[in-house]
């Protein structure tokens, strides 16, 4: 009995801390920035997002949004990571934001033999991911997003201090 409390307990856990990390990567997280024009973010931020070989094959292309911003769609294993570049008002700068906007819903590989219990496993995995919305490489997109967030805040000047890894943002005056 007790083994079984403890098995539910690790998978709930499991379930849980990725659950956490993809709401993590689909709440919208953002930096203002100046000193840089917005070719330039857009520049410097598709690298940083994009690994090498995918920007050798194929460049994430910019475009316009409705609301009249700039913004560019990186995807990979675990979804799309949409980045938003918007002026700041009175010309200070640039707000570049990111969050994830399609996700890959995790899920076992292989066919799920219902006549077994390792099939029916399968399916009942596959199932909690897709109703929990648990994304298949959560953590991917967030190292696309603080890659990109780091670069524009390195190249450029930081107005607001970027945020960490929880999403709080970090004193201005730390290292």
């Amino acid at each position: 009995m007790i083994f079984i409390i403890v098995l539910l307990l690790v998978v709930a856990l499991g379930l849980g801390y990725h659950r956490y990390m993809g709401v993590r990567a689909m709440a919208y997280r953002s930096i203002d920035v100046s000193g840089l024009t917005q070719e330039q973010i857009i520049d410097i931020g598709v690298r940083a997002s994009t690994p090498a070989i995918k920007r050798m094959l194929a460049r994430p292309q910019p475009y316009r949004t409705p609301e009249g911003d700039l913004a560019w769609s990186v995807g990979g294993r675990g979804g799309v990571m949409t980045f938003r570049v918007q002026p700041l008002p009175e010309g200070r700068g640039f707000r570049v934001g990111g969050a994830a906007t399609e996700i890959r819903t995790a899920h076992m590989p292989g066919a799920a033999d219902l006549k077994t219990d390792w099939g029916r496993a399968k399916h009942l995995t596959n199932w909690m991911c897709y109703v929990l919305h648990i994304p298949h490489n959560a953590r991917q997109l967030l190292r696309r997003r603080r890659r990109a967030f780091h670069a524009i805040g390195r190249a450029g000047q930081l107005i607001t201090p970027e945020p960490n890894d929880t999403g709080v943002q970090a004193p201005a005056n730390s290292a």
